[in-house]
C-alpha cells in the first residue's frame, strides 16, 4: 500500500487468513504521512508533552489534556487520554501514537479487533526517546491488560517498569488470535505473561514476532498457552518459562534466548507441551554459575522436534525428564549444534522415555535358565528388536518378545553356568 511517499505492507489489511494483521516487513511508522493520506481508519495520539488526540469518525472534535488527566512535563499522566482513544476504536481501526515517553498510571485495556502502533523505533539498542515508551509510573501490577482480548495487534512500542514487585508489561488471560511485534519490555518481574483457563481456548494461538525482554526479574516470558513465535523472541533476563498447562502446540523459530541468571536456573523450560517445534534458535548462557543449569529443560512433554539450533554453554544443553510429571517421550533432538557444555549435551532423567534405545545386557548363566529379560526403557512396546551375541555362551537365541517394559529373550538351550558369561547386545525401537 502506497501512503504518501512511503510504502506500507498490509498496514490496514484486516483480517488476513489467520484473523491477524500480518506484516511482511517491520514498520517504520511516520504518523504525519499516515494522517495526511488516511481517511477513516486512523486515530492519533500526539506527543506526551501536550497530549491530544483526534479521531476521523468525529471530524472537528479534539480531545486534549483538559479533563482527561493529562499535564505537561515529564510526569504526564497519559493513561486516560490513551484509554479514551482506544475506547473509540471499532473493528479494524488503528491507533497511532507519536514517539515520546508516556507515564501510565492506570492499566490500559485495548478493545478487540484493533491495531495499536507506535511511531519511530522501539527495540533494543535504540534510545528511549526515539520511539514510543509506555512507562509504569504508578507501581501498576499490569501495564497493559489483555484479559479476554481477541484480534488485537500491538506493535512498535517499548515498556519500562518502575521495579514494583511482580509487575507485568503485557498480561494475557484467555487472549486469542492477537499479534505482537517489535516490542521490548525492560525491568519487569514478568515481561510477558499469558494464562489460559479453559482447554477450548488452547486452540486460539497468539503470534509473537520480534519481541524482546531485558533484565526481567523472574521470567521474561511466562506463557502458559499455545505459542507461535518467529524471528527474534529474545530475552536478556533471568529466566524463561514456556508451557502449555492443558496440552497444546508450541512453535519457536529463528529465536534468540540468551540468559543472565543465578546458579541453578534454566534458560528455557517447556512444560506439558503436546506437539512442539524448536528450530533455528540460539540458546546461550549469559552469565552466572552452571552448577545445575540447562539451556533447555523438557518437562512432561511429548511429540516434539528440536532441530537446527545452537546451544552455547550451560551444564547441559538439553535436560529431559528431570523434574516430576508425566513421561517425556517421542522427541527428536539429535540434529543441533553444541558448544561449551560444562558436563554434557544431554541429561536424561527418570521421566525420559526413548523411542529407540540400545545397550548391552550381562547375565550369569545357570545351566538351566533359558529365559532372560532386558529392561528397554522405551516409551512403549518396541515394534523392532535386534539382538547380538557378545559372548559364545549368548548364542542360540530361539526367539524374543517385548512388552511396555522388557524384552524377553528365550534360548534354544540354557547357556552354561558361569559369571557374566551371557552378554547380549540389543536395540529396540517403538
Amino acid at each position: 500500500m502506497k501512503i504518501g511517499n512511503r510504502t506500507y505492507q498490509n498496514l490496514f489489511k484486516y483480517p488476513c487468513k489467520d484473523g491477524l494483521h500480518c506484516p511482511e516487513e517491520p514498520l517504520e511508522a511516520d504518523i504525519d504521512d499516515l494522517l495526511r493520506h488516511s481517511e477513516k481508519r486512523l486515530a492519533y495520539v500526539s506527543a506526551p508533552s501536550d497530549i491530544i488526540f483526534t479521531h476521523p469518525r468525529y471530524p472537528g472534535r479534539i480531545w486534549d489534556k483538559t479533563g482527561l488527566g493529562g499535564i505537561r512535563g515529564g510526569l504526564t499522566n497519559a493513561s486516560t487520554v490513551i484509554q479514551t482513544a482506544l475506547d473509540l476504536l471499532t473493528n479494524g481501526e488503528t491507533l497511532m501514537m507519536k514517539k515520546g515517553i508516556y507515564d501510565i498510571k492506570t492499566p490500559l485495556v485495548p478493545p478487540p479487533l484493533i491495531h495499536w502502533i507506535g511511531e519511530g523505533e522501539a527495540l533494543w539498542g535504540v534510545a528511549e526517546e526515539k520511539g514510543v515508551l509506555l512507562r509504569n509510573a504508578n507501581s501498576l501490577a499490569r501495564l497493559i491488560d489483555l484479559t479476554n482480548a481477541y484480534g488485537v495487534e500491538i506493535r512498535n512500542m517499548r515498556f519500562k517498569s518502575d521495579n514494583v514487585t511482580e509487575d507485568i508489561a503485557l498480561f494475557l488471560k484467555d487472549t486469542a488470535n492477537c499479534y505482537f511485534s517489535d516490542l521490548q519490555a525492560d525491568y519487569f518481574y514478568y515481561a510477558y505473561k499469558q494464562e489460559m483457563t479453559s482447554v477450548e481456548k488452547n486452540n486460539s494461538m497468539n503470534h509473537w514476532d520480534r519481541v524482546y525482554a531485558s533484565a526481567s526479574r523472574l521470567y521474561a516470558f511466562d506463557l502458559n498457552a499455545p505459542i507461535n513465535a518467529t524471528s527474534f523472541f529474545k530475552c536478556l533476563g533471568k529466566r524463561w518459562f514456556l508451557g502449555v498447562s492443558n496440552g497444546g502446540p508450541v512453535s519457536l523459530e529463528n529465536c534468540v534466548m540468551e540468559g543472565v541468571y543465578a546458579s541453578g536456573e534454566d534458560c528455557l523450560i517447556l512444560q506439558e507441551c503436546r506437539g512442539f517445534n524448536i528450530k533455528s534458535c540460539y540458546f546461550a548462557q549469559g552469565g552466572g554459575s552452571v552448577s545445575d543449569q540447562s539451556l533447555l529443560e523438557i518437562v512432561d512433554c511429548q511429540d516434539g522436534e528440536i532441530a537446527g539450533n545452537h546451544f552455547g554453554g550451560g551444564k547441559y544443553a538439553i535436560r529431559f525428564g528431570y523434574y516430576g510429571g508425566d513421561v517425556v517421550k517421542n522427541i527428536d533432538y539429535e540434529l543441533n549444534y553444541y558448544t561449551g557444555q560444562a558436563t554434557s549435551r544431554y541429561y536424561f532423567g527418570g521421566k525420559w522415555k526413548y523411542m529407540k534405545n540400545s545397550g548391552t545386557a550381562t547375565f550369569n548363566g545357570t545351566g538351566s535358565q533359558t529365559v532372560f529379560t532386558i529392561a528397554h526403557g522405551c516409551a512403549s512396546t518396541p515394534s523392532h528388536v535386534s539382538l547380538e551375541a557378545k559372548t559364545a555362551d549368548a548364542s542360540g537365541v530361539k526367539y524374543w518378545s517385548a512388552d511396555g517394559t522388557n524384552i524377553t529373550v528365550t534360548f534354544i538351550t540354557a547357556p552354561p553356568a558361569g559369571t557374566d558369561n551371557v552378554v547380549i547386545g540389543w536395540k529396540g525401537e517403538v
